[in-house]
């Protein structure tokens, strides 16, 4: 800080808030009031060097160089607590004051000083002080006024330059002082009490803008917290639907929400419970924390009616909190749980579920917590609604598929009796020979799991000659029919070669598949057309004699038949029902 700035009144010391109106004024007037005091010690220097020059007074001289150096100090070193400067001010007014006195008598060069006195002291101290320092300065003039009437006549004190008068006058004008310097204090009193009073409702008034602007700001400070936090939900629950719909299975999509939803949102216990079909039972399907398997146990297939806030939230169809403030745990098997909250989990606008959530806190569940834990109750139920749909799906289509191979099991089963032969082949050096009759044991594996095997085996002999086999099943609709067996000639076969021989697996199959079919189809063309012949010449014949000839006659000669019977009961045999 430079020179000129650090006597400024407008530099203010370190001791003093800038926050305190009145601190700041009442350091201003002092510093002023200082630089008008070092402004009069240099003319006081200046002065009395020039009196002492010439009366050859060496005191003079000295009491000018240290009110000069006194008032300087003051001024510069501002250092020193406020309020030993203003007790430097005013003892140098006194001093001057005094001196004034002493040097130069009657004159009344001192009263000016010492109602400078009053005046400094109302603006930098207080009352008390200012009337003390008032009494003080009239009491002195009084006193060494009179004791100055009282010397000799050839010079006064110090060479007095004036002749003092007799008390009459000190009396007078001390009197006169004490009037000025009370009419100076209530003047000043009250200016500086009205000016005090404006100050301070300024400052009421700058407190109480202060004090809203710091309520706005935490005001927008809450908003942006509430609004990160809300962004940070939108994030998580965003997050929390896209990996609800990469799930695949109900059981796992119940695991991982309470699992996720207990760690990310530090909940003391979540469970889903879900309805039965007749919504008359509930069961817990899904629980977090260490009681989870034995609440898993005990809550299945339970009645609304015993499951408290449960029943609550089911009736009147909205989400309900249960709070004990008694400092009772809400549920036996949860300790600490002081507070629950139940959602309803809705599809198609009916209840199928209850999300349960437990916190050991009275005050755990708030409007945004509550608003958030519906919104992934909503979330959940639309990834319930869409998995039970799906798995609802996967099971009409497992069983169409089951009845489809049921069919062709039985189909081809039926085909391969009225067959009468074993449909196997061989293809060995080029030729095609008939395999024997009956499934070795690797084919019946084969049929058993349904999946393609590779075996390695060395040949008899030849322990270094390995030879592997690749068995491929042959299936219709996932019915294993039968097997292709490949030998090969190398211990290892690609994966090309592998994919390619099960795709001919599978074309292999819908080739047989569609002979099979077409077989039944002319069979039952065969059959259509062999009851429409009989049936024809049967009618041909106007007898019944004629009839059963020919009928039998055609039988036989369809099925080459040797002997055919058709023969009618007498009417005494016909068993007759009255």
């Amino acid at each position: 800080m430079s020179l000129f700035q650090r006597i400024k009144p407008g530099s203010l010391p370190d001791e003093i808030n800038p926050q305190n109106t009145i601190e700041v004024i009442n350091e201003k007037v002092l510093q002023t009031s200082l630089l008008i005091n070092g402004l009069l010690g240099t003319l006081f220097l200046v002065s009395g060097l020039l009196i002492s020059i010439n009366n050859g007074s060496l005191l003079i001289g000295i009491s000018a160089i240290f009110v000069f150096a006194v008032s300087i100090i003051l001024v510069f070193y501002r250092d020193l607590s406020r309020n030993i400067r203003s007790v430097g001010l005013l003892s140098m007014l006194y001093l001057a004051g005094v001196s004034g006195l002493l040097f130069f008598g009657a004159t009344g060069i001192d009263i000016p000083f010492f109602i400078a006195i009053v005046v400094c002291a109302m603006f930098i101290s207080t009352l008390r002080t200012s009337i003390y320092v008032g009494a003080l300065s009239v009491f002195t003039h009084l006193i060494l006024g009179i004791f100055i009437s009282y010397l000799p006549e050839s010079g006064s004190l110090l060479n007095t330059y004036l002749q003092t008068t007799g008390g009459a006058y000190w009396a007078l004008t001390s009197f006169v002082m004490l009037i000025i310097n009370a009419l100076i204090l209530l003047i000043i009193y009250r200016y500086k009490n009205d000016l005090t009073q404006q100050i301070l409702e300024h400052s009421r008034k700058m407190d109480s803008v202060f004090v809203e602007k710091q309520l706005q700001k935490e005001k927008i400070v809450q908003q942006e917290e509430l609004l990160d936090i809300k962004i940070k939900n939108m994030e998580f629950l965003s997050l929390m639907v896209r990996e609800f719909n990469q799930i695949s299975t109900l059981a796992n999509l119940y695991d991982f929400s309470v699992d996720k939803l207990q760690k990310a949102l530090n909940l003391y216990h979540i469970g889903i419970f879900i309805l039965s079909s007749n919504q008359r039972k509930i069961s817990l399907v899904a629980a977090s924390g260490e009681s989870r398997d034995e609440m898993l146990r005990q809550y299945q297939d339970m009645n609304l009616h015993e499951v408290g806030v449960l029943e609550e939230t089911f009736h009147h169809q909205e989400t309900r909190i249960a709070i004990n403030r008694g400092g009772q745990s809400i549920n036996f098997l949860l300790p600490e749980s002081l507070s629950e909250i139940a959602i309803p989990l809705r599809s198609r606008n009916q209840i199928i579920g209850i999300l349960s959530i437990h916190q050991n806190d009275l005050d755990a569940f708030t409007q945004d917590n509550i608003i958030q834990f519906q919104i992934i109750a909503e979330q959940l139920s639309s990834s319930i609604e869409k998995l039970q749909f799906f798995e609802e799906n996967q099971q009409n289509i497992f069983e169409i598929e089951k009845g489809y191979r049921e069919f062709t099991e039985r189909s081809w089963r039926e085909y391969m009796v009225a067959a009468r032969k074993s449909h196997s082949i061989r293809f060995v050096g080029g030729s095609f020979t008939e395999a024997e009759s009956g499934l070795d044991d690797e084919v019946l594996a084969i049929q058993t799991t349904g999946l393609p095997v590779f075996i390695r085996e060395t040949q008899q002999g030849d322990k270094n000659q390995n030879n592997a086999k690749l068995l491929i099943p042959i299936k219709i609709r996932n019915a294993v029919l039968g097997a292709m067996k490949v030998d090969f000639n190398s211990s290892q076969i690609s994966g090309n070669v592998q994919q390619l021989i099960e795709n001919i697996s599978e074309r292999l199959s819908i080739s047989i598949e569609n002979a099979r079919l077409l077989e039944e189809v002319q069979m039952r063309s065969a059959r259509d057309h062999l009851i429409t012949t009989v049936s024809s010449k049967v009618r041909a014949s106007t007898d019944i004699d004629g009839i059963l000839r020919s009928t039998a006659e055609e039988i036989g000669n369809a099925f080459g038949l040797s002997k055919v019977i058709v023969q009618l009961t007498k009417n005494s045999e016909i068993n007759t029902e009255n």
